[in-house]
């Protein structure tokens, strides 16, 4: 969690992603899974050469049921491409694609909601060009487009306002419904220059311009430009002041059109004390951009009324109160000026060899310290447009709705723990991997005219959020008659995920979100056949062998009878899946 510069968008995690040249691929590949929960996926690959160019294409079908209790299905098809082409010794193009279709199931729904689930394609372009020079120094060219498309259309209740008579006794009654349509696209281009300007110096420095373009029913302010620029410029070095002492440094300064100019630097220390034990210290900063919708957020339920069975509205003391005949109630009005989050981490590590090699440890102590952490508040003031609160105080009643959210700069966190990882080749048939973490957390709000409470529940949910720990072991034999066998096993203490939030209250325990403590135990047993043209895999995957578990949220109810259920909780119950694979030449 403290590696906060390992990534452009990398905050409070590490993602690692390996992408391999279609050289690396060559020939056919097929895989078929199925089991559990409805599964059936597919999956197909051909990589082939011709001449200078190496190419790849790739597609698959993923579809499951989801969990036993949500309707968190998935559908989902994809394609994707790409082409390795040798210019010249001295100069290379890739370029690679992707197209993917999805439809889920909604994780939240409750006991209010209806079919309401949720369309998203996705489409990416990457081509980059690089080239060598005699000095040893490259450059690199390369230019990243993105595009999504999503639709989610929700029904939330039926409003009869001719019940409440007066002005309002003829009319029509309607349904309101949430539709968020979405379409962004994302332009992305990086020039990277490497260069060695000493024996014992290595740098890269670069910069790039990015932008990003949203558009979306009754998400954001129709009277905003939702476009976000961002120019960024980066340089960062290894320095060897000798074989066993290395210095890495490097910073990057990024501008964007929300919240300004934001730097990031980045400082570590390693030092190999012999072959097997090597420390490391460093520190580093990084920021996460408020997104468009933190800045012009707008998210209200507007219906245009009508009387008398679908005439026009002609009632002049309602359309004097709502200053015409729509009636608006504002869920999220966002002021806009927020900063950007900030995250400062600090690491102690070190890295051991032992046991001739067949023994890889690495321990870390780290420290994580954010700030400017963005969250809901409550919009102060009045919301232009907004009339639903005037409808309700005209007719003497209480309006039941509790204003608009807007978003603000409220929170910082302080995060400190160790991570042990051990990787032991027992012997050449054995292995051995584990890890463990222990994690502390503490919060603070530091925006003090919020209502007290409001500061107390954000805390809370701040502090719950990380699982105090967590620990996993896999161990995996390889048999004779290539036959193979892994046995995992995973811990993970009790949590609360952000938007699944714990209620320590223990009169309302039955509405508790949260994510209970839970062991995981999968098994996986391959048999591989190989044979003059390629090989054919046979696995058989069980997973969940103990108990079943909540991972994301406990099913909690609409009372303390706990007979009716609110949210149903993500059951992870045991499944198994067979897979069987083809690979060719």
């Amino acid at each position: 969690p403290n590696a906060s510069t390992y990534g452009n968008n990398a905050f409070l995690a590490v993602v690692s992603i390996t992408t391999k040249h279609a050289s690396q691929d060559q020939g056919a590949y097929i895989k078929g899974t199925t089991g559990s929960q409805d599964t059936a996926d597919g999956f197909a690959r051909y990589a082939g050469r011709s001449g200078d160019l190496d190419y790849r294409i790739s597609v698959g079908t993923k579809n499951d049921s989801g969990t036993q209790l949500l309707d968190d299905f998935t559908e989902t098809d994809f394609l994707s491409y790409r082409l390795d082409y040798q210019i010249d010794l001295s100069t290379q193009l890739y370029y690679s694609g992707g197209l993917q279709d999805n439809e889920f199931g909604d994780v939240q729904r409750n006991q209010e909601s209806i079919h309401d689930d949720v369309n998203v394609t996705t489409a990416f372009q990457h081509i980059k060009l690089e080239h060598s020079f005699k000095n040893d120094s490259s450059l690199a060219i390369q230019y990243y487009y993105n595009y999504t498309k999503s639709l989610n259309s929700e029904f939330v209740t039926r409003v009869s306002l001719s019940e409440f008579g007066s002005i309002l006794s003829n009319i029509d009654d309607f349904d309101v419904i949430q539709r968020f349509a979405l379409e962004s696209e994302r332009h992305d281009l990086e020039l990277a220059y490497y260069y060695n300007p000493l024996d014992s110096l290595r740098l890269v420095s670069g910069a790039s311009v990015r932008t990003d373009k949203v558009i979306a029913d009754n998400v954001f302010d129709a009277n905003t430009d939702n476009t976000l620029l961002l120019y960024r410029f980066f340089t960062h070095g290894e320095y060897a002041l000798t074989d066993s002492f290395l210095i890495n440094a490097g910073f990057m300064v990024e501008d964007n059109s929300i919240s300004g100019t934001d730097i990031s630097p980045r400082l570590a220390f390693i030092y190999h004390l012999t072959k097997q034990h090597s420390f490391r210290l460093s520190t580093s900063k990084a920021t996460r951009t408020p997104t468009i919708f933190d800045e012009n957020g707008y998210v209200a339920t507007q219906q245009q009324l009508t009387q008398d069975g679908g005439q026009p509205l002609n009632n002049p003391p309602l359309e004097n109160i709502l200053g015409g005949d729509v009636v608006n109630d504002t869920l999220v009005f966002t002021s806009g000026n927020v900063k950007s989050e900030e995250i400062t981490s600090y690491e102690f590590g070190w890295m051991a060899q032992l046991l001739n090699n067949k023994l890889t440890l690495d321990i870390k102590l780290f420290s994580d310290e954010t700030h400017n952490l963005i969250d809901e508040i409550d919009f102060l003031g009045d919301v232009p447009g907004e009339n639903a609160g005037d409808l309700y105080a005209a007719l003497g009643l209480v309006f039941p709705g509790s204003g608009a959210d807007d978003t603000a700069n409220v929170a910082g966190t302080k995060v400190q723990g160790l991570e042990f990882y051990a990787d032991y080749n027992i012997t050449t048939d054995w292995r051995l991997y584990g890890y463990f973490a222990y994690t502390e957390i503490q919060a603070k709000y530091t925006k003090s005219s919020v209502d007290i409470g409001k500061q107390i529940g954000t805390v809370a949910r701040l502090e719950d959020s990380i699982p105090r720990r967590s620990f996993g072991a896999m161990l995996m034999k390889q048999w004779e008659s290539n036959l193979s066998t892994s046995l995992s096993i995973y811990r993970v203490s009790d949590m609360g995920w952000l938007d699944r939030a714990r209620n320590t209250d223990p009169a309302f325990s039955y509405s508790d979100k949260s994510a209970e403590a839970y062991t995981k135990v999968d098994f996986v047993i391959r048999k591989t056949h190989r044979t003059a043209s390629g090989q054919i895999d046979l696995s058989l995957i069980i997973q969940n062998i103990g108990n079943s578990y909540f991972d994301y949220t406990q099913t909690n109810f609409t009372d303390a009878t706990r007979q009716t259920v609110d949210t149903p909780g993500s059951l992870q119950d045991r499944r198994a899946y067979f897979e069987l694979a083809f690979r060719f030449n």
